[in-house]
């Protein structure tokens, strides 16, 4: 992993390489177009997320 000094001081740029297997590319990438349906815990993080942020707006 390469991180670079930011240019104009306000980005900074992260750079890697991952080196895989056609077999795990091949479910890397069936996993980005077919991601599994979201499970009770990540639905629940994500009511408790938009409660709270409902309480900060207003």
């Amino acid at each position: 992993m390469k991180l670079s000094k930011p240019k104009n001081g306000t980005v900074a740029s992260l750079e890697s390489t991952i080196r895989l297997s056609a077999e795990d590319a091949e479910r890397f990438f069936d996993a980005i177009e077919n991601p599994p349906a979201p499970n009770d815990k990540l639905l629940a993080a994500v009511r408790d997320y938009m409660e709270r942020l409902g309480k900060r707006q207003g």
